[in-house]
């Protein structure tokens, strides 16, 4: 096949998959169903359960919350799965609440988005909030945590994963990012 065909098949192409990119917004359905399970004593549990595996996972391998933990000097964070003892979490809930608390601590919702692709097998669905800390002019500017990514990955809206994860300006333009595990104990007070 010639350079121009191959140019002109990925143009000009008849596949019908899908392939979405939409702000992210939920429905009022979505939100009071969100608030409710909130407000459920099964989370204050979840809520204590996360920390618990984010403090013990370098130590153990049986943990409350099936989770991945990222560090290094520029970045740290969670992928935190849906298995959960006898139940599944809902990961868009979990995603949703720690939205509400960075908000809560003056972080500001830079982007938000949904992308829906169609693979061969599945179709996959990537949520995402970017928040960041609010704009300063002052020298250092205060970038509290950092900036916050959360993702959430669903295979044909079944929900896979949920990455949190702070990256940290390094340069003297900003104050020294707070501690991680300070950041998730603000988030999961119990």
């Amino acid at each position: 096949m010639s350079w121009f065909d191959k140019i002109s098949k990925k143009l000009f192409s008849s596949d019908d998959r899908i392939n979405i990119h939409e702000v992210l917004k939920r429905t009022p359905g979505f939100i009071n169903d969100y608030h409710q399970w909130r407000d459920q004593r099964k989370f204050s549990v979840l809520k204590h359960d996360i920390l618990k595996s984010w403090k013990l996972n370098a130590n153990s391998e049986d943990l409350p919350v099936d989770m991945t933990i990222f560090t290094s000097d520029y970045a740290n964070g969670l992928v935190i799965y849906p298995i959960y003892k006898d139940s599944r979490i809902p990961l868009s809930y979990l995603m949703e609440f720690i939205k509400d608390q960075l908000i809560n601590i003056s972080y500001n919702i830079a982007h938000a988005d949904r992308k829906m692709t169609e693979n061969q097998a599945h179709v996959e669905i990537l949520e995402k909030y970017y928040l960041k800390p609010p704009r300063s002019s002052s020298i250092p500017k205060d970038q509290i945590y950092g900036n916050v990514i959360l993702e959430l990955l669903k295979t044909d809206q079944e929900e896979i994963r949920l990455q949190f994860l702070v990256n940290i300006y390094s340069d003297r333009l900003y104050s020294k990012a707070g501690d991680f595990g300070e950041l998730l104990s603000v988030i999961f007070d119990i």
